[in-house]
């Protein structure tokens, strides 16, 4: 019993000693921490209080910068941008300047704390070298664009005749003597462009090419697609432009649109999305099409070359190309229907319904008259290339038939496998006749001229079954 008692009281007299030890440590703790403590809320006291003086710093120098300024010359340049990095990014610039003697476009806000765009997770507070394209993506010779930023307010212009009052866009061809990059690349690209960032129908846009003059006939011709389609005048190139400001020192520009990448379009040639995944500042090219804004962009191209669909459509079109010999006279190409009279004879007596006609796109005397025989064409049938893309002026309901220029073993291989890459996105009704024959290898280029050839003489069978899927079976004799 005694020994119980005397192991009860060891026990109560250790825990008495180990909480004496627990209360000492405790107050040691205390007195080390509380001054870490104090510190800690000095030092965080102070950090944000010098921020607080950086900012109110900044407040009062742009303060006295507004005030130093006249009450009526108190605005700024505005922008607003759609897309990420260089390679995919479309703007629309409000109230800047084109400096005709240092040939700087300037912009003007007098705030150092003024924040440009967002890159990587990171603000920018300054345009960089590489701003935006002014192709539809990066390409060969793909010029870029930028402007200074300038840290005042915007001067006024005093001169009325210096002003830009119209929309401007600035522009870079993808492929001028190419139709179908033109159509696409250019055309449509600068219609979404515009679209995405708001541009309104009944506004006035001028079109100003910043690139290279080119003097090839065919490239005079496609420039002039442009208007009225898109631009409410002709297309001049910039020198050209700045030269009828020659008297200006700067130009203002009430609105301008720059940066063809913000269509999300590099569509005349869809083959570079498989080549190049990404773009060179390391974004995906993100190329999809959209039936709405090509619906929008068609009805507006036909609107403003007033033509107009007829409700019977009863054509069938063959575009086939054909190019100037040394004589002058008109030949064959490379990617010509060889067999087309052949064909076109069968077709007037399977099909007496319609009419059969052949055109080579090139002689058109101007872009309205090819959207005037498009606008009646039930079925256009296309060599291989860029002529392919005037189907997407083909009325509703109609259909295009494309001729594959197949040089490989593989379907793969065919030079236009766009047809069910590109026209599957707009609902159109597309067909791709695929010759047979294929080749496993050429020896040389002229061998390879050789299986074109043979590759365009068409099957008549197997067109007219084509045809058969397409018009129906009361339309047949």
């Amino acid at each position: 019993m005694y020994l119980d008692v005397f192991d009860f009281y060891s026990d109560v007299t250790v825990f008495i000693l180990q909480s004496k030890d627990m209360k000492d440590l405790k107050n040691k703790l205390n007195l080390t921490l509380l001054p870490l403590l104090i510190i800690l809320i000095a030092l965080f006291i102070l950090v944000h209080h010098l921020s607080w003086i950086s900012v109110k710093k900044e407040r009062l120098k742009y303060q006295a910068f507004k005030l130093s300024a006249p009450e009526e010359n108190r605005n700024i340049s505005a922008h607003k941008c759609l897309g990420h990095g260089y390679s995919s990014r479309s703007c629309v610039f409000r109230d800047i300047d084109y400096d005709l003697h240092h040939k700087k476009f300037k912009y003007y806000n007098p705030s150092e704390s003024h924040v440009v765009a967002f890159e990587e997770h990171f603000a920018l507070l300054d345009f960089p070298e590489k701003f935006v394209t002014l192709k539809s993506m990066v390409h060969r010779k793909t010029l870029y664009w930028t402007i200074a930023k300038t840290f005042e307010y915007l001067p006024i212009q005093k001169n009325p005749e210096c002003v830009v009052h119209d929309d401007v866009l600035l522009w870079q061809a993808m492929q001028p003597i190419n139709i179908g990059h033109v159509i696409m690349d250019d055309l449509f690209a600068s219609f979404k462009v515009t679209e995405n960032l708001g541009l309104s129908k009944n506004v006035r846009l001028r079109v100003i090419l910043m690139e290279e003059r080119c003097a090839s006939k065919v490239c005079k011709r496609l420039q002039q697609l442009w208007f009225p389609s898109i631009s409410s005048e002709p297309v001049v190139h910039f020198e050209d432009f700045v030269e009828t400001y020659s008297r200006c020192s700067k130009i203002r520009f009430k609105q301008l649109y720059v940066g063809g990448a913000g269509s999300s379009s590099m569509l005349g040639n869809l083959r570079y999305e498989g080549k190049y995944d990404r773009k060179t500042d390391g974004y995906s090219i993100g190329n999809k099409f959209i039936a709405k804004s090509f619906a929008m962009f068609k009805e507006q191209v036909y609107r403003r070359n007033e033509v107009h669909s007829p409700p019977y459509k009863n054509q069938i079109l063959f575009y086939n190309k054909t190019r100037l010999d040394p004589t002058g006279s008109r030949i064959l190409t490379d990617r010509s229907i060889m067999n087309l009279h052949d064909v076109t004879e069968t077709l007037k007596e399977r099909f007496p319904r319609y009419e059969i006609k052949i055109v080579d796109p090139s002689t058109y005397q101007s872009f309205v008259e090819e959207l005037q025989d498009l606008a009646k064409t039930r079925v256009l049938i296309t060599p291989p290339g860029g002529v392919m893309f005037m189907a997407l002026f083909l009325p509703k309901g109609s259909t295009l038939l494309g001729i594959d220029a197949c040089l490989g073993p593989k379907i793969e291989d065919c030079g236009n496998a766009e047809i069910q890459r590109i026209f599957s996105f707009l609902n159109m009704n597309s067909f791709r006749y695929t010759p047979e024959l294929r080749r496993s290898a050429f020896s040389s280029f002229s061998r390879m001229k050789e299986l074109y050839r043979k590759n365009m003489r068409l099957d008549i069978y197997r067109l007219m079954c084509l045809l058969e899927q397409v018009l129906g079976h009361e339309n047949i004799v």
